[in-house]
């Protein structure tokens, strides 16, 4: 585990150079990778400065790793904000084949998201997350969904954070990926990067720490320590 500090601009700027060089090295190794993107602001200016970098897009697979149960056009879906700041630009530019992009359709059963993760290899290769200030990542929240025992995504109705109805992949899902890179950006993220740090909190208190078991993960955030 690698923790890095600078400023936001800064870490975003060093977080896409970071994916872009994993996504160099795996596939020096496999023939294609499942990129892992949740939702947020703070992931925000990292996908928009991927756009520019040299990257084998076309080998490159998105799934979200969370979502609002919404229309992937809605304001509040974190496919809207990735389409937005990444895959509208690779689309129009032709640097993606639109089949690379996997949006999460809230009406279809869950089962079928799992079924096209598994076409892929059934598991993300890197993930970009982000802690909330209650340490939950993605959908996972602490002694709630973080508990859940499934190996795959879930989908729940009772999110702490609104809008309730949620899908998410789960822990283990998670804990199966290559590499990880971890935000904690901004003063209501302190009290979260206090918790990660802190040796005597479990996973299931403090969801972030799920990285700890992931071979390959950076941690970037804009907090002293």
């Amino acid at each position: 585990m690698k923790i890095i500090t600078a400023p936001r601009q800064n870490l975003e700027k060093q977080a896409s150079e970071i994916i872009e060089k994993e996504i160099t090295i795996l596939l020096n190794k496999q023939p294609f990778l499942v990129l892992g993107i949740v939702g947020g602001t703070s992931v925000s200016a990292i996908l928009k400065n991927l756009r520019n970098k040299q990257i084998s897009w076309n080998k490159i697979h998105f799934f979200m790793i969370d979502e609002r149960r919404v229309p992937i056009k809605n304001n509040k879906s974190n496919f809207k904000l990735a389409n937005d700041s990444l895959f509208e630009y690779l689309l129009k530019t032709k640097k993606i084949n639109p089949r690379n992009i996997h949006p999460y359709d809230y009406t279809k059963p869950i089962e079928n998201y799992k079924s096209e993760l598994k076409e892929y290899g059934g598991k993300f290769n890197i993930i970009l997350l982000s802690s909330g200030e209650d340490s939950h990542v993605a959908g996972l929240f602490p002694n709630l969904t973080i508990k859940n025992k499934e190996e795959n995504f879930i989908v729940f109705d009772n999110s702490p954070k609104p809008p309730k109805k949620r899908m998410s992949a789960s822990r283990k899902l998670l804990e199966k990926s290559q590499v990880a890179l971890l935000l904690f950006f901004g003063e209501g993220k302190q009290k979260a990067f206090k918790n990660f740090k802190r040796k005597n909190l479990l996973t299931n208190q403090c969801p972030t720490k799920l990285v700890n078991k992931i071979s390959k993960s950076y941690i970037l955030t804009d907090i002293p320590f």
